[in-house]
């Protein structure tokens, strides 16, 4: 069993014109792909690899809970 560290992050939603953060959370690599898409470094959290997305590619599924 492979863990992996997630992390919360913000990014631009085109619905409220703003800045928020995501209901997902993604691999440092994954978020590091998104434009603009800001790391919140204190919401790390590990977790087993098996729980991310299968076609995400290092993304949790939307609200994501522990």
């Amino acid at each position: 069993m492979a863990r992996v560290t997630v992390y919360r992050y913000r990014a631009y939603d085109i619905n409220s014109d703003s800045d928020r953060v995501a209901r997902r959370m993604g691999t440092r690599e994954a978020i590091r792909m998104l434009e603009k898409a800001q790391l919140i470094e204190e919401s790390g959290i590990e977790i087993d690899e098996r729980r991310l997305e299968p076609y995400s590619d290092g993304f949790t599924p939307r609200d994501f809970v522990l």
